[in-house]
């Protein structure tokens, strides 16, 4: 991404959040400069230290990931808040403040970012919480009087532990041990904090305790901030059901909620651990009791699940039993295959209203067909398999196409990638892939003509059609061999999502518009095949010497001679092939012929290699002193090679061979015309002999 870009976008998303930028924001332009992947930047401003930790995402942009607060005044405990980067700078100093005027100076899980929700939702109950202490502070009337200006800095104990006293009565917290401890607490000055613990509880058949949380607020007052009740089974200890609860919930309530949750598998920790208001509380009662209509909550899930391509029957098995249980937080797990490698996927589910579940986010794991890459992932498997947290809304399509661009897998990825992706962020990293992945195919292709003596002819149609995204097309080329002009036609075509074009045959044409015209097909394999001068060279009736596969992926060579009898149903001649176990041998058939350009390697390395692509080679005779010039091309058919003059008629082969070698040649002629062809892994098999 651009520095200077990024610079200005982080800098101007800093400022709205509220942070001072003179203080951080030079250190923050070096980094961008110098390319850091992250940087922690600490300023302090009154009672109030920041810590900001910013690095590269997934795109290379340098961001805000989060930031922590901390408050110290005095030699009082510091108050420390992390926040994501979506909060402001003054809502999460206020947060603190809000805190601190409550009580609530000992903070578990600070190191937690919150989100602006988060904090919202903690600010307005904050907020509530004093405006019921100035309510019960205004109901004393005249007693407020009477304490003066005494009460303004330090309540009176007496009036305080009353009113803590008659509030927890009126919950259910009248036991003796309660107000006890109340007493020890007031009466063991200073005090910040503490805990209330009531014990075994008999409640039926259940055994109830409560944790009693106190804050202390600004002015010094000791509030009940809220409390965590336990229920268990008397006869069952493992059947175990806890939630905290606001300060307005009365225990009978919380007993009630807690005893319709055992009939159902225990809710996730983090809602446990979130404090339910009144309201909220009698809502969750309410669902349980309620019949619950599974197949409409089904629907739902599946018609939002269908969006992003996750409504297959294996995933929707498996939400009815967890639907049933009433769970609020749950996962399902599916997969998907392509030909390279194996996809397999987490879904994970969050509360979204009382009885209600949505898609939080998914996990997306990717395994290799590859035995070399299986085996490396088995010799580490701290580091694979390679996955990469997806937002809901994005598509399993999306997902897969890109942890399809890992493979092949490099040493430096990383086991789980923990940013998560949004639509927005997967779209632009297959952009840019698929630019890379269209470059790299369009230099592959090129590189393909030009190997297959095409040149350069189409490079601009080829490049503009693949722009355009065409399907499939044909392009027109042209050569001319030994004063004959042939005509090309080149097919392409796209492949899957038109994610890669392929070179996949062409069309050659040989006296076109004559009453000599042939047309033959020519495949291409990745890459591999008969070149424009081959194709020619079969069409002029020669062979060509190639690297073939059979169907298990094995290479073998062949001589290729285009046979004229025969058609494929499209009208092409059969390809006759002379493989090494047919028993062509060109360099026993040319040596001892007093041929010259054999007397050199170098020069025996040109003539084999012209011949083998189905040339007509001039060549150069020792007769008695003096050199004679003729032309020579393959004949493996009959194991051996034909003969032209200077002028390139065909003459008798017997001119280049010895005496011996022309009486050896007329025998076995006939045997060779019928010997059969074979490919290299088939052997030939032993008949048994026959009596007549």
């Amino acid at each position: 991404m651009d520095k200077a870009r990024n610079f200005s976008e982080l800098k101007q998303e800093l400022e709205e959040l509220g942070f001072p930028l003179p203080r951080i924001i030079d250190p923050i332009r070096q980094a961008i400069n110098e390319g850091q992947l992250s940087r922690m930047v600490t300023y302090t401003e009154g009672p109030y230290q920041a810590t900001l930790d910013l690095g590269q995402d997934d795109l290379g942009r340098f961001q805000l990931f989060s930031y922590t607060l901390q408050h110290q005044q005095g030699k009082r405990a510091a108050t420390t808040l992390a926040f994501e980067s979506d909060v402001p700078l003054g809502d999460a100093e206020r947060l603190i403040t809000s805190r601190i005027a409550n009580g609530r100076r000992k903070v578990p899980d600070s190191h937690i970012p919150l989100f602006l929700t988060d904090v919202e939702r903690e600010q307005v109950r904050l907020d509530q919480a004093t405006g019921k202490i100035q309510n019960a502070g205004s109901a004393q009337g005249t007693g407020e009087q009477k304490i003066g200006t005494a009460k303004e800095a330090k309540m009176d104990t007496s009036i305080n532990f009353y009113e803590l006293k008659e509030e927890l009565a009126a919950l259910g917290f009248n036991q003796p041990e309660v107000i006890d401890t109340l007493r020890e607490i007031f009466s063991g000055q200073p005090w910040i904090d503490h805990t209330i613990q009531v014990d075994g509880r008999e409640a039926g058949e259940w055994m109830a305790s409560y944790d009693i949380i106190l804050d202390q607020s600004k002015n010094g007052r000791l509030n009940h901030y809220c409390y965590t009740a336990y229920l268990a089974h008397q006869d069952d200890q493992d059947l175990l059901r806890s939630q905290t609860f606001a300060p307005d919930v009365p225990a009978a309530m919380a007993i009630d909620l807690l005893k319709e949750r055992t009939k159902f598998p225990e809710v996730h920790g983090f809602d446990q651990a979130m404090p339910l208001s009144l309201d909220r509380t009698k809502e969750w009662i309410a669902s349980y009791l309620a019949p619950d209509d599974i197949e409409s909550k089904l629907k739902a899930l599946q018609e939002r699940l269908a969006v992003t391509g996750f409504d297959g029957l294996d995933v929707l098995a498996q939400l009815r039993e967890p639907l049933e249980k009433k769970m609020s937080r749950f996962f399902v797990k599916t997969s998907d295959e392509t030909k390279d490698a194996e996809f397999f996927f987490t879904l994970r589910f969050r509360p979204s209203g009382i009885g209600q579940v949505v898609p939080c986010y998914y996990s997306a794991f990717v395994l290799p067909h590859d035995i070399e890459l299986r085996q490396r992932i088995a010799a580490e498997p701290q580091r694979y398999p390679l996955g990469q947290n997806f937002q809901p809304e994005v598509h399993c399509a999306d997902a897969i196409a890109f942890l399809r661009t890992w493979l092949p897998i490099q040493p430096d990825h990383k086991h789980v990638q923990s940013t998560t992706m949004t639509p927005e962020d997967v779209r632009t990293i297959l952009n840019q892939n698929q630019k890379i992945m269209n470059t790299e195919n369009l230099k592959f292709l090129q590189k393909t003509l030009l190997n297959l003596g095409f040149g350069e002819q189409v490079n601009k149609q080829l490049e503009k059609n693949m722009e355009n995204k065409v399907p499939e097309f044909a392009l027109s080329a042209k050569h001319e061999f030994n004063q004959q002009k042939v005509d090309y036609n080149l097919h392409f075509k796209a492949g899957e999502n038109q994610e890669m074009y392929f070179f996949n045959k062409f069309d050659a044409s040989l006296g076109k518009g004559t009453d000599k015209q042939q047309d033959q097909t020519f495949y291409i394999n990745k890459g591999n095949g008969v070149t424009a001068k081959e194709a020619f060279n079969l069409m002029e009736g020669r062979a060509v010497y190639k690297q073939l596969y059979n169907r298990e992926g094995e290479g073998y060579h062949a001589w290729l001679q285009l046979d004229d009898k025969n058609l494929t149903p499209g009208g092409n001649k059969e390809i006759r092939r002379f493989n090494e176990n047919y028993g062509f041998d060109l360099d026993a058939v040319l040596k001892g012929k007093g041929i010259k350009e054999l007397n050199t390697p170098e020069g025996t390395d040109n003539l084999y290699r012209s011949l083998k692509k189905g040339n007509v080679q001039q060549i150069t005779v020792d007769r008695n002193g003096t050199d004679q010039k003729y032309y020579i091309s393959a004949s493996p058919q009959f194991k051996t090679v034909d003969l032209y003059d200077h002028q390139q008629k065909r003459i008798k082969r017997e001119e280049l061979l010895k005496p011996e070698q022309i009486q050896k040649t007329g025998k076995t002629q006939k045997k060779n015309e019928e010997q059969k062809e074979g490919l290299p892994e088939k052997k030939p098999r032993r008949q048994n002999k026959m009596s007549a």
